[in-house]
């Protein structure tokens, strides 16, 4: 008999390290305009990818050698990673001291 994971949600893969996994454990990264920017709420228009909230997944993301994020249909440059990387830092840091 097999034994069925509860229901944690839709899943999502990350684009630091490609593992799939709920989408409420992740951050949701959103293409607006010409720019990639962190959508907090999981509410902006468009599409979006989605990201750990760990810092080894993050270095992974900016590292990593993108040809394209099928999610978002482009190409993000190593700036333009490096950028919402520290943005997320920062958020992250922010939050960790309001606890």
């Amino acid at each position: 008999m097999m034994m069925h994971k509860r229901n944690e949600g839709p899943q999502r893969t990350c684009v630091g390290c490609m593992r799939r996994d709920s989408q409420s454990r992740m951050l949701r990264i959103a293409a607006q305009a010409n720019s990639l920017t962190l959508d907090e709420d999981r509410r902006m228009p468009g599409r979006g990818a989605y990201l750990h909230h760990n810092n080894g997944c993050i270095t992974d993301f900016v590292h990593r050698r993108i040809r394209e994020l099928r999610s978002l249909r482009r190409k993000p440059s190593f700036d333009e990673r490096q950028k919402l990387a520290e943005l997320i830092h920062a958020r992250l840091d922010s939050s960790a001291a309001l606890k």
